[in-house]
């Protein structure tokens, strides 16, 4: 009987055969001697089983990788990505889609209906005693179908944003509404997941509040999800670490420099260990012995929400988590919370980024301390000895897009998911990209970190199609009254008989443009024809990305 080792070696040498004998692998014209030899050598027992001494570490290496893009394939046909999307918006959809329809109702939105099932005590009670379960729930099936989801994601082909820097988009507007505009695929967290840990710290009432609103407004991009377009315009998939246990250990190696950099200058030390940077900050319990040691106080940031002064910002973060770190903060530890802010922003920053990477993707941040956070990890990261990694154009043009949503375009949050879904299906994407990237390469070659210069030419891109989108739509209008206008006139001057109703099938059709001919004024198959080509020539204006994107404005 054979071990299991020799049998998932064996496996492994056959299945390198049938790969080879199907042509699915080549080998390199310069390896080829080499890789003869290694496979010459190995040999079978008296039960068919391969000799494990007799295979040499570059086929064993080369069927471990086999092993794994053979598992990749086999997970992807095992089930399809619109079909775990379909089976997760189920359950989020019997867990909360009747607090959404009651919500759409009332005309309410996620954050007004949260705030009112956290007040129904009843609901509280049964929330806090299934939510444990709703949580394995969905563990186990990301656990099940998590690999096959991710493998999807990562082999697609196209300009993805993986969102990040918060629990869930904001519910006040839709992601989509605005990087859909770019990327072909945005890829959200399951809200309910990413809040796990935190329902042990909170409250019922605040865990009930914030799981409802997140599981709500992710149900607002169900549409989207399940559109059928290829590729998805929204996916949801689980944390990394909900079935790799050592990916919170990979995120704390990651962000743990910038960490201590962070620390280093808002304190103008050159702090060496994270360590180290305990020690001092443990030594500053009062805001006032942690506002006397900085020396970069634009850099002490908790939330850009409250007024930006050193003082405001520890003192209200303060007492806003005075019950959320009581264990920790003790009796309101200004340093501890210093602490507690850079590990854990930087923590946040980096799990963005390593979960872009995994997905090949670009990060989206929607808040804006988050955003902050990311770019100062950035700038810390950067070597001095290398030539750091710039942003991409998708990341500059995502975020000018997020950013100027909340400013000098905020009609975009209120694009609608079927406008997006229409772009999508009518193959527009490519049209609509060139339009927003316009002069934006040429300003990153300038200067890859300037975002509010790029902000500023995706603003310059976008009113500029407007006006032109506007302008075409006038003319066409204006062409038709004018048909109008002559036509109008000639054929009440004959016949008191309206173009429209000659254009129609009337059956005196005939009769009027034969009194038109004779009096020299245009036939009415003249005025027909005319008439649709016109209306041919707005309806492409309508039908264009910038007539779709603008619709509602209009």
């Amino acid at each position: 009987m054979a071990t299991e080792e020799i049998q998932d070696l064996t496996d492994r040498v056959f299945m390198l055969r049938d790969y080879l004998e199907k042509g699915r692998i080549k080998i390199a014209e310069h390896l080829a001697d080499g890789f003869v030899a290694s496979l010459e050598k190995i040999k079978l027992d008296a039960d068919g089983f391969v000799v494990p001494e007799s295979v040499d570490g570059r086929i064993r290496a080369l069927t471990n990788g086999l092993k794994y893009f053979h598992y990749r394939e086999e997970a992807k046909k095992s089930i399809s990505l619109s079909q775990i999307q379909e089976d997760y918006f189920r359950i989020l959809d019997n867990n909360f889609g009747f607090i959404r329809k009651e919500m759409i109702k009332a005309g309410a939105d996620a954050n007004v209906a949260a705030h009112m099932m956290a007040k129904d005590q009843q609901f509280v009670e049964h929330f806090s005693k299934n939510i444990g379960h709703l949580i394995s729930d969905l563990q186990e099936f990301w656990r099940t179908v998590g690999d096959a989801a991710f493998f999807h994601v990562e082999d697609s082909q196209c300009l993805k944003s993986v969102f990040g820097g918060d629990l869930f988009p904001s519910y006040t507007r839709n992601i989509a509404s605005s990087a859909a505009l770019y990327v072909d695929t945005i890829v959200l967290p399951c809200p309910i997941l990413h809040s796990a840990a935190l329902t042990r710290m909170w409250k019922p009432e605040k865990a009930a509040y914030f799981i409802v609103k997140h599981a709500v407004n992710a149900l607002n991009y169900r549409d989207l999800a399940l559109a059928g377009v290829t590729p998805p315009i929204i996916v949801v998939l689980p944390d990394i670490e909900t079935f790799d246990e050592h990916h919170i250990d990979t995120i704390r190696a990651f962000s743990e420099s910038a960490a201590i950099r962070h620390g280093s200058v808002i304190f103008g030390n050159s702090f060496s260990s994270i360590e180290e940077l305990t020690d001092f900050l443990d030594k500053l319990a009062s805001p006032d012995e942690v506002l006397e040691k900085i020396k970069h106080p634009e850099r002490l940031l908790f939330n850009t929400e409250w007024e930006e002064t050193p003082r405001t910002q520890l003192e209200t973060s303060l007492e806003d988590n005075a019950g959320t770190f009581k264990g920790f903060l003790g009796e309101k530890h200004a340093g501890r919370l210093v602490l507690i802010q850079c590990m854990g922003r930087m923590s946040q920053a980096a799990a963005v980024e390593l979960r872009s990477t995994r997905l090949r993707g670009t990060p989206l941040i929607d808040a804006e301390t988050s955003w902050r956070y990311l770019n100062w990890k950035m700038e810390y990261d950067a070597q001095p000895s290398a030539e750091p990694e710039h942003p991409s154009e998708a990341m500059h043009i995502v975020r000018a897009l997020q950013a100027e949503g909340d400013k000098n375009l905020c009609w975009l949050g209120n694009v609608p998911s079927e406008a997006i879904i229409e772009l999508r299906r009518r193959g527009l994407t490519e049209e609509l990209r060139a339009i927003l990237s316009k002069g934006v390469p040429r300003l990153i070659d300038a200067n890859p970190t300037n975002f509010f210069r790029t902000s500023d030419q995706v603003v310059e891109n976008l009113d500029s199609a407007f006006r032109e989108h506007q302008r075409a739509l006038v003319e066409a209008r204006e062409k038709k009254v004018k048909l109008f206008g002559l036509d109008v006139g000639a054929c009440l001057a004959v016949g008191g008989i309206s173009v429209a109703a000659a254009i129609t099938a009337n059956p005196q059709l005939a009769a009027v443009a034969g009194i038109l001919g004779v009096a020299g004024l245009p036939n009415l198959r003249d005025i027909k024809t005319k008439f649709k080509d016109l209306r041919e020539q707005e309806q492409k204006v309508s039908t264009s990305p910038t007539g779709i994107l603008f619709k509602h404005l209009t």
